[in-house]
């Protein structure tokens, strides 16, 4: 991601040859209540990238072995978010939109939903 400012205002820039798959589907969360977490589940194969345009959050990755939390923020560095990984988005600012770059399509057999279904699923890859 690139985010060049100057006095007329800010431009930011996705090289979709930079991101760390082939893109195959790109959405955006804005409008979360502040009080709200969302995410709670894990992707099997899907990876994303996810880039804060606007305000910031809170992503907490699970690997099943260990948690690491990251916060994202407008104009900040984005975070690459591997499949395999629980997540959990919290902690959202007032206007804050998400930018999410993903490497398939929408299928929903890929989720888990199940936190305890998770752990199970990752000691099965082991």
């Amino acid at each position: 991601m690139e985010v060049h400012r100057s006095v007329a205002g800010s431009l930011g820039v996705v090289h979709l040859s930079d991101l760390p798959f082939e893109t195959k589907r790109v959405y955006w969360i804005m409008d979360s209540p502040l009080d709200i977490v969302r995410g709670l589940h894990a992707h099997k194969e899907l990876e994303q990238f996810i880039y804060c345009v606007n305000g910031k959050v809170s992503v907490l990755i699970d690997d099943g072995a260990s948690q690491v939390n990251h916060e994202l923020f407008a104009g900040g560095p984005g975070l690459h978010i591997l499949p395999g990984c629980w997540r959990v988005l919290s902690g959202f600012a007032e206007s804050t939109v998400l930018l999410v770059f993903a490497s398939t399509c929408y299928e929903p057999n890929d989720y888990i939903h199940d936190y305890q279904e998770f752990l199970s699923w990752t000691r099965r890859s082991d």
